[in-house]
């Protein structure tokens, strides 16, 4: 595992960032199931695979105490269902272990929580716990898993690591990866292996794309063919922008990257993509120009352009396909039905009411009920 010691001081801006992303999710995350209409799985149970020792050294939260005061906090308000909440916390090295365990000790937090404590090197540690969070295929337990890795480097995502957690039913994961790494050797191929990027030209990434990048490939290159699975970025700028790091996150259901890109676009406004200008759009939120192109950003403009094309090249014949491609671009709902209402004032579809969102999309369990932009 090794790498240098991230603990010994406090966190830095773009780590706070990353852990607030993370809270937030997890606070999206637990009342799914914890008000689900009826109780669907057994357990929920939050992995977190490089827990650290818990705290900076001022004792700021890290990671494990922000899944504590998260499911504390969920469970306080009213929720319908009483699953019970597993939080499996791993850490390699063994002070930092020891004092992981100390500080969950010392937390308010544990009563209603069943924590599981390991310290082993990640390799053990996910062979470990990868029946727990794959047993959903007729087995003791229904669960719902949220997975963080938050690693330091690139390479403990192997693709045999990344296949069996995009195959685990009821499972989101939150990658943590040091994009930049690689960025900074590309011209040394080994540096690349064992990672989606190996073999491709990165001739044209840059320290701001890079993290972008790595994404794609993992969407392009690791992802089975054909396979219905949600994944998107967040890029995270330190040391003055020198280095680019990043969470990718993943779904197999339409609810959990909803979820996810609405925390990215509450954070990046303009592109849901990253704590700094990574296309260098210089656009100041609610400062428009006289040019209104020039006030979408390009992500926008190419995300608009090629749902425009495809709707009336009826490749997305309807609302829960236009819902659908808008998650996989990384672009919120919102963004795509204001492109369906421009082309209908526009008259290039005919006149028509409908709504792009998860509920109006009958994926809460129901029916779906499609509405169709044609065929009227």
């Amino acid at each position: 595992m090794g790498g240098r010691n991230l603990h010994n001081e406090p966190f830095d801006e773009s780590t706070l960032t990353k852990l607030d992303l993370y809270r937030r999710y997890v606070r999206a995350w637990l009342p799914v199931f914890l008000n689900a209409p009826k109780l669907v799985v057994d357990r929920m149970q939050i992995f977190d695979f490089f827990a650290g020792p818990g705290q900076d050294e001022k004792g700021v939260s890290g990671s494990p105490l922000i899944a504590l005061e998260e499911i504390d906090l969920a469970l306080k308000n009213d929720h319908r269902n009483n699953p019970e909440i597993h939080l499996y916390l791993n850490e390699f090295m063994r002070k930092k272990f020891e004092n992981l365990k100390t500080v969950c000790a010392a937390s308010h937090f544990t009563a209603n929580v069943h924590i599981h404590f390991l310290n082993e090197d990640f390799p053990v540690a996910f062979r470990t716990w990868q029946a727990e969070f794959q047993n959903n295929q007729g087995s003791r337990f229904k669960t719902a898993n949220l997975l963080f890795l938050d690693q330091n480097g690139t390479k403990q995502i192997s693709k045999e690591v990344f296949l069996n957690i995009v195959s685990a039913e009821r499972t989101d994961f939150l990658f943590f990866v040091s994009s930049s790494y690689i960025n900074r050797f590309k011209t040394q191929p080994q540096n690349s292996a064992g990672t989606p990027l190996e073999g491709c030209d990165l001739s044209g990434m840059t320290t701001k794309t890079s993290h972008r990048i790595l994404c794609d490939a993992y969407k392009e290159k690791w992802l089975p063919k054909g396979y219905e699975y949600y994944i998107a970025p967040f890029s995270l700028a330190k040391d003055n922008g020198s280095n680019v790091y990043g969470l990718i996150f993943g779904s197999g259901h339409p609810a959990g990257i909803d979820r996810f890109l609405k925390i990215c676009w509450e954070e990046d406004e303009i592109a849901g993509a990253a704590n700094f200008d990574i296309d260098n759009e210089q656009i100041v939120p609610n400062q428009m120009t006289f040019w209104e192109s020039i006030n979408v950003p390009n992500k926008l403009q190419v995300f608009e352009r090629h749902l425009k094309e495809k709707v009336l090249a009826k490749v997305l014949r309807t609302n829960i396909d236009v819902y659908k491609y808008a998650l996989a671009e990384a672009c919120r709902a919102s963004h795509a039905k204001a492109v369906l209402e421009r082309m209908v004032a526009e008259k290039e579809l005919p006149k028509q009411s409908f709504s792009v969102s998860y509920s109006s999309c009958g994926l809460r369990g129901s029916i779906p009920k499609p509405i169709r932009f044609f065929e009227r």
